[in-house]
């Protein structure tokens, strides 16, 4: 999943992001503080409804029930909660007119779901919040609510709509919730059955049930996906067709991509950005990829299952505390287990944990490429005076250079010409007309230098066809080293020499 900046949190998009590329920083966007002894946290941003065109989408057409998308969690919005569900079909095992249903009371165990986590989240800027996945908020104290939107993004409300303290309980989804889910022998039809059979009994309402039974209508639509020749469908059914529950068919999804040589990617853009062709060519890609592809193979077998985005949790600073990144953002999937409800699944095969921090502290890596830029600003500044200040000498440098690759009457013509240049250079006046006795007068006149050798030298080689040997071509040469820094001394001009007066 692929989030630019904190800036981006505070808003909800109406598509899921993109699939392919990534551009996080290892910003630290806040710190967070749990009593439950897990290693990863899920924490949920956003869900969406349906698969359009190579994207999840939220869809208000979705909701035409009492799961609203702008409720909050207790009250109507209860049924999101594994415990809620997990209650429900406990009660109902318990009952004597389902006995004739075959579902046995001792695979409800009473203590499920009884374990409770205090979160406190904090930062200085951050805003949201964000709770644990799936939504196992439990009622705390000063009438706490979770205001949500699309069952997304989270901030503490009063009832009077005033924005609360961000610490809350949380339902952390234990090894116990599951084995049990593992071990659970109920099918859809049976659980549907008990709710009925609850309804007709008047121990389960006509909301509850009526809730409980769209979730399965509407988290396994794929209308909007065209799996062309059923192919996908024919996957998911051949990894799960000796699965004796839900529990193992989302657990089986899971652990197909691991073993069957998928590989995680973040940088990965291939030619064909569809679904398929990630789950059937190229088997690489990033955490969206492999939570799209769960989420559509778990409806095709009628497993209700949400596509999620948020955050894995799963660095922690020298205090203990859990860190969380941009870099954090992650999707994943969350499937309706029957008789226990929502639980978190996550598809994306081992690589994506990177260690972001700097051996084991509290490393922000966008401080880092700031001061990073700012010593490369410095340094290209600095270079650039470097190269101004002592451009003369570099070029002189290179011009010497290149008369070691030259025979001796072209070193001192190249050298005759190079002294013109220069007094053209540090006084402004066109001395290319100049006979070389003109130069060796202004030589003498107005640098009060002496290069008699090297011009008398020159005139023998250059209009006599004379050969200097390596002796003369020292001598002159040495000459002109010499008198170098008085034939670069720039004059000054009568402007200059004005405002001196």
């Amino acid at each position: 999943m692929n989030i630019k900046s904190s800036g981006t949190y505070d808003n909800l998009s109406d598509e899921s992001s993109p699939r392919f590329g990534a551009d996080a920083t290892g910003e630290i966007l806040f710190n967070f503080t749990t009593t439950s002894d897990e290693q990863v946290i899920y924490l949920r941003r956003q869900s969406f409804d349906l698969f359009r065109n190579e994207k999840w989408v939220t869809d208000d057409s979705f909701y035409d029930f009492d799961i609203d998308k702008n409720v909050h969690l207790y009250g109507d919005n209860e049924v999101n909660s594994p415990s809620y569900v997990y209650s429900i079909a406990k009660s109902l095992a318990d009952k004597d007119y389902t006995k004739d249903l075959g579902v046995n009371r001792s695979q409800f165990p009473d203590d499920l779901f009884s374990e409770k986590a205090v979160m406190n989240q904090f930062s200085d800027s951050f805003a949201p919040s964000y709770i644990p996945a799936p939504l196992m908020i439990t009622p705390g104290e000063n009438n706490v609510y979770i205001k949500t939107t699309h069952s997304e993004v989270y901030r503490p409300y009063d009832t009077a709509g005033n924005k609360l303290g961000i610490s809350f309980e949380y339902i952390p989804e234990t090894e116990s919730e599951r084995q049990a889910a593992a071990n659970l022998d109920m099918t859809e039809n049976q659980f549907k059955l008990l709710l009925s059979y609850g309804l007709t009994n008047g121990d389960v309402t006509s909301k509850q049930a009526r809730n409980i039974y769209k979730i399965y209508a509407l988290y396994t639509d794929v209308s909007a996906y065209n799996d062309k020749g059923g192919k996908m469908e024919t996957l998911a059914k051949s990894m799960t067709e000796n699965c004796k529950n839900d529990y193992e068919k989302a657990q089986a999804l899971v652990d197909y991509f691991e073993q069957n040589g998928y590989v995680y990617d973040n940088e990965y853009e291939p030619d064909d950005e569809s679904i398929a062709y990630f789950l059937f060519t190229s088997k690489r890609g990033n955490c969206t990829n492999y939570a799209t592809s769960m989420t559509l193979m778990a409806r095709m077998l009628g497993l209700p299952a949400r596509y999620v985005e948020g955050f894995a949790a799963y660095e922690k600073n020298e205090r203990g505390e859990f860190v969380v990144r941009d870099s954090h953002a992650h999707a994943f999937v969350e499937v309706f287990i029957t008789g226990i409800g929502w639980m978190t699944f996550d598809p994306t095969v081992p690589g994506y944990q990177r260690d972001y921090s700097a051996n084991g502290t509290n490393f922000d890596v966008s401080t880092f490429v700031s001061y990073f830029s700012r010593i490369a600003l410095f340094i290209g500044v600095a270079f650039v005076l470097v190269v101004f200040v002592f451009l003369n000498r570099i070029i002189e440098v290179f011009f010497r250079l290149s008369l070691k690759f030259r025979d001796n009457g072209e070193k001192v013509i190249r050298l005759y010409r190079r002294v013109v240049r220069l007094l053209t250079i540090a006084s402004n006046d066109k001395l290319s007309g100049y006979t070389p006795e003109m130069i060796r007068e202004y030589l003498v006149k107005r640098r009060g230098v002496e290069l008699g050798s090297l011009i008398d030298l020159f005139e023998k080689t250059c209009f006599g066809g004379y050969v200097p040997d390596e002796t003369e071509w020292k001598m002159v040469y040495a000459e002109y080293k010499a008198q170098w820094k008085k034939l670069t001394k720039r004059e000054k001009t009568t402007l200059e020499l004005d405002k001196n007066m």
